[in-house]
């Protein structure tokens, strides 16, 4: 999501996005449209905590492996969108 064109997103979720902000990029992650991790993140003292953003980090911190391994076993079911019903 570009917060320079979509700020009030950006500020729903507690993300500057002003040009000093080291809090971009960030990444959270989402379970059943909860928010369950987000990097980087704050201390209880609002200091941002450093996360180095790469490949292995970010699979490593969101466990992605695992969730992969998850969405494998159990797939969504297929369902029909009503905007794809012929009519």
């Amino acid at each position: 999501m570009d917060l320079g064109r979509f700020p009030e997103i950006g500020a729903e979720y507690g993300i500057s996005d002003s040009a000093f902000s080291k809090q971009l990029p960030t990444i959270i992650l989402f379970d059943s449209g909860t928010e369950v991790l987000r990097r980087p993140t704050v201390d209880s003292s609002n200091k941002l905590i450093k996360f180095h953003l790469n490949m292995l980090n970010i699979v490593e911190a969101f466990d992605l492996r695992n969730i992969y391994k998850k969405c494998k076993e159990n797939p969504p079911k297929k369902t029909t969108s009503p905007r794809l019903k012929s009519e």
